[in-house]
């Protein structure tokens, strides 16, 4: 019987030390995606959407997890260092032009020397769109069904599961019918495309190889 006592608090004993290590492995491979992905959204929202670093902590990195970590906007470099609890720190830097960057295999140094040529903006007609580009948080309202769908959009029902919607605009036949932004964010509000970017980049290549092989 004491043999068997002994094995068990043995069993035991290993079992603990097993989820000590996994417990380990997991929070270090955890931490720094925490605060790198807090870091490079800190720095994107201020330097590339010019929002107030209080603004995108409330509206972007206040709910858990991204709220264990502390961001710290460096003006004096246009960066950003992030960690949590002290650790896994990292930092974002912002490059005119050419947006934020989180440094992960390259030095800053490294990153920061590097010669980009960067692209000229094409010009955009935007005749029957926007007259002047001003500071307002509703354009135009719709009504209907379509009015009620924009609403539906920016209502908050789910404490637990917030949809966050930042701008909607619908455009028919050329023509906006429908425009509508979030409090702290207007027409001149640059938003994080996340994987849709990815989408419209592919649509407008698949566009242009298809040009190519007809001309």
């Amino acid at each position: 019987m004491l043999k068997k006592q002994r094995r068990f608090k043995l069993f035991l004993l290993l079992l603990f030390m097993a989820g000590l290590m996994y417990a380990g492995v997991f929070i270090s491979r955890v931490l720094p995606i925490l605060s790198g992905y807090g870091t490079k959204v800190m720095c994107s929202c201020v330097y590339v959407g010019n929002r107030a670093p209080d603004h995108v902590l409330r509206e972007e990195l206040g709910r858990f997890p991204f709220s264990l970590g502390t961001f710290q906007v460096n003006n004096s470099d246009s960066s950003v260092t992030g960690n949590v609890f002290g650790m896994a720190k990292r930092k974002a830097i912002y490059r005119t032009g050419l947006g934020c960057t989180l440094l992960s295999e390259l030095s800053e140094t490294e990153v920061r020397s590097k010669a980009t040529a960067l692209p000229v903006a094409p010009v955009s007609d935007t005749t029957g769109w926007h007259v002047a580009l001003m500071d307002t948080v509703v354009t135009t309202a719709p009504s209907g069904k379509l009015g009620t769908a924009v609403d539906y959009a920016f209502k908050e029902k789910d404490k637990d599961s917030l949809r966050r919607t930042r701008a909607i605009v619908v455009v028919h036949k050329g023509k906006i019918v429908a425009e509508q932004y979030a409090p702290g964010f207007n027409r001149l509000s640059r938003l994080p495309g996340w994987s849709m970017t990815k989408s419209i980049t592919n649509a407008l290549t698949g566009i242009l190889v298809g040009q190519v092989n007809c001309a």
